[in-house]
């Protein structure tokens, strides 16, 4: 892609629910090393604070976060997808959002936080679980497996507050 094209793509000004365009940022300079557990133990404070359910910043009327955000895709799900609503979550968003999750369970095993890691890996398998359906055309399977995940993510946020006060 021509980087004046790529340049225009990325402000993404067709997409609905920006306010103001992505930064693009180059020509970083490393100013200190910071280990990657430094870095990761950090961060943990901030996704407490998005697993609590954020309320210090504006987003789009209808935004839904935590368990709600399953709930309504499984109400959706659950009334029939069409084949070409179901190819982005069967063919990415499904593994993306296990890798994802895999990805943090790691982490946080890594820093010591086995509970949370367990919970994070249990999401993960669980939405991994979702693509087999997915892809065959079983609607009932997904939204069930979207229900169940729900209450993980209270939980995932009540054991990471726990642990960063323990």
């Amino acid at each position: 892609m021509p980087v004046g094209e790529f340049a225009a793509a990325w402000r993404g000004a067709e997409i609905a629910y920006l306010d103001e365009p992505f930064v693009l940022r180059t020509r970083f300079v490393r100013v200190r090393e910071v280990a990657v557990a430094d870095v990761l133990r950090k961060s943990l404070p901030a996704a407490a604070h998005w697993l609590a359910g954020r309320t210090d910043l504006p987003v789009p009327p209808g935004t839904l976060g935590g368990a709600e955000a399953l709930h309504a895709p499984a109400e959706t799900v659950s009334r029939g997808l069409a084949p070409d609503v179901r190819t982005l979550p069967a063919s990415f968003a499904v593994r993306v959002g296990a890798r994802r999750l895999d990805d943090a369970a790691g982490c946080l095993a890594g820093l010591g936080l086995h509970e949370v890691a367990r919970i994070a890996g249990r999401q993960a398998a669980s939405v991994g679980a979702l693509q087999y359906p997915l892809v065959v055309g079983d609607d009932r399977a997904p939204a069930a497996g979207l229900r169940e995940l729900a209450p993980t993510y209270p939980e995932l946020g009540r054991e990471l507050g726990r642990a960063l006060v323990g």
